[in-house]
């Protein structure tokens, strides 16, 4: 009951934008969700290589998930390139 008293008084500052505090509420845990998926990428790899051993030839995966995890964490975009 607390949490809906607290998003009751976070609406009533909204005011008319409400819908625009539920659409965060949304798109705040999508964001969450999403950025473990690198993560799982990244133990697809691992499990790929430790289980081609000892020849790592067999490991043909390899590169699929590592697009796939630069792609979800962003750096696959033209935007995210560093200027130093």
């Amino acid at each position: 009951m607390e949490a809906r008293k607290r998003l009751r008084r976070l609406t009533a500052y909204a005011g008319r934008y409400r819908y625009l505090t539920y659409a965060s509420l949304v798109l705040s845990a999508a964001s969450a969700l999403l950025s473990a998926v690198p993560y799982y990428y990244i133990w697809k790899i691992l499990d790929e290589i430790i289980g081609s051993m000892p020849d790592y030839s067999e490991a043909d995966g390899v590169v699929g998930y590592g697009i796939a995890a630069l792609a979800f964490t962003g750096g696959g975009g033209a935007g995210s390139a560093v200027v130093t």
